[in-house]
């Protein structure tokens, strides 16, 4: 990794959905040689055991929760709105938020950084399905519909 590399770490979790995951991948760990110091991009894994995306695919983590704080970027392709967060990884997310890491949602992704509390006051959105769950889950967040 070159030393002005923008790290990025994309979360994943047993279940995840394979098109948003695949989104992340195919923009950000795609090798790109004719773009010069082009993103370094880890896969991390929020769930013990195997990562079990939608479809059957297996994705094998490269960096653990502890190493949040350490990245630029932290990209969260999906987040189900039941999902619970563990004490660590909201600890571990909060310690890399108050870092300066910057976070990006795709989708459902939104709900976990509703859940950390990151959203307030900021424009935020997600699938049409689940703007009705995200308007009472984030009432002084800026809720964005199209």
């Amino acid at each position: 990794m070159a030393a002005n590399q923008i790290r990025i770490a994309i979360l994943a979790y047993d279940g995840l959905c394979t098109f948003e995951y695949g989104i992340a991948v195919e923009i950000f760990a795609t090798p790109r040689p004719e773009i010069p110091n082009w993103v370094a991009c880890e896969t991390v894994s929020v769930d013990d055991g195997p990562i079990r995306l939608a479809g059957g695919l297996v994705v094998e983590a490269t960096a653990s929760t502890e190493r949040l704080a350490s990245f630029d970027l932290i990209i969260v392709p999906g987040w189900p709105t039941k999902k619970s967060i563990s004490d660590q990884l909201r600890h571990e997310l909060h310690a890399a938020h108050k870092g300066g890491t910057q976070f990006m949602a795709i989708c459902s992704g939104v709900f976990l950084l509703v859940e950390l509390g990151i959203t307030e006051n900021k424009r935020i959105t997600t699938h049409w399905r689940y703007l009705d769950e995200l308007r009472k889950r984030a009432p002084n967040a800026i809720i964005e519909e199209n």
